[in-house]
């Protein structure tokens, strides 16, 4: 062996092919390498949960409900309804979309188990966002003048007070920040979220707390503020999947969602490179509300699997090359 290196050694010296034949090699080797890394992606991908946010024609059943959940790889379904929330933090409020779910579906997400209670662990209200809109909701708190600077230091949940669009006697006004859902999952596994029924949990304010409706940019009517925990998620499947527009959901009752939802919100265990699920999703009537985050995937994907393919090409390419100049030189080693 030490004979054959310095064989190489040598006539990596004095013939210029050696060289060249090896720099083929290594070019191969690094090829294989970045098709290995991309297939790793795929299968991580592939291995992840995917969301989806569908829209059906008029009222959702308990029968559609579990005709999808008899799906094959579905791990969870729920009814769907958004609503645009306001949360208060140290007089400030501002809006984001929130989107309410079944308690078991907002359970499983979390992985918490089961709750004590229909109101959660402490018997208070809890909103749940993922790192994105809070940052949105943050910032626009800031921009109304509102003291952020415990929010800036960061930490698990903050007590605040919330109202919905059900509570307030005419809809406040005020931005929007964040986004509510937009669909895939999958989107960093969001927590358990206040009482099942999505009614007052925690304290009614009373008269002392029945504030105007909106904040410092002024609006018309009272609005009934309720204690609630804001509880911030980082990481995990739900932030992965929503991204740069961020995600808050909340417990709902299954009556409210019953009566007032007209989404569902499906959760398969694993993606589906083929489109089986989609398909079949479309096949029951259903149309799919993010489809736009679909598509960017698909994209992405294909992206991935043509860099796969030009990358083995290559691969091979080097390795031949590297294996017919190495051929050619005088009593050099094998490639």
């Amino acid at each position: 062996m030490r004979e054959k290196i310095r064989k190489f050694l040598r006539l990596r010296k004095q013939n210029d092919m050696v060289k060249v034949s090896w720099l083929f090699a290594l070019a191969g080797i690094a090829a294989f390498a970045s098709v290995c890394f991309r297939v790793w992606g795929i299968y991580a991908y592939a291995d992840t949960p995917a969301e989806y946010v569908l829209m059906g024609e008029g009222f959702i059943s308990k029968k559609c409900v579990d005709e999808l959940r008899q799906m094959e790889g579905v791990e969870r379904v729920s009814r769907q309804m958004d609503e645009t929330v306001q949360v208060m933090y140290r007089g400030v409020s501002a809006e984001f979309d929130c989107t309410g779910l079944s308690r078991q579906y907002v359970e499983g997400m979390s992985g918490v188990g089961a709750l004590e209670g229909e109101a959660g662990f402490d018997g208070t209200k809890k909103i749940y966002m993922n790192k994105a809109a809070f940052t949105a909701w943050k910032q626009a708190v800031s921009e109304k003048g509102g003291d952020i600077s415990e929010l800036e230091e960061g930490g698990p949940e903050f007590e605040v007070r919330y109202s919905g669009a059900g509570d307030a006697g005419s809809s406040g006004s005020g931005d929007t920040v964040g986004a509510g859902s937009t669909g895939r999952p999958g989107s960093g596994d969001l927590a358990e979220a206040g009482d099942a029924g999505g009614s007052s949990s925690g304290e009614t304010a009373g008269e002392g707390d029945s504030m105007k409706a909106g904040d410092s940019s002024g609006s018309s009517g009272i609005r009934q503020w309720k204690t609630a925990k804001l509880v911030v998620i980082e990481g995990g499947v739900m932030d992965e999947e929503e991204g740069e527009s961020g995600f808050a959901c909340m417990v709902e009752t299954d009556s409210r969602l019953l009566k007032e939802a007209y989404q569902l919100r499906i959760r398969f265990r694993n993606h589906d490179l083929d489109g089986l699920q989609v398909k079949a999703l479309r096949d029951l009537g259903y149309e799919i509300q993010n489809e736009g985050v679909l598509i960017e995937e698909e994209y992405e994907i294909k992206g991935i699997l043509l860099h796969i393919q030009y990358g083995l090409m290559l691969c091979a390419a080097c390795v031949v090359a590297a294996w017919v100049i190495g051929r050619g030189v005088p009593h050099a080693p094998k490639i």
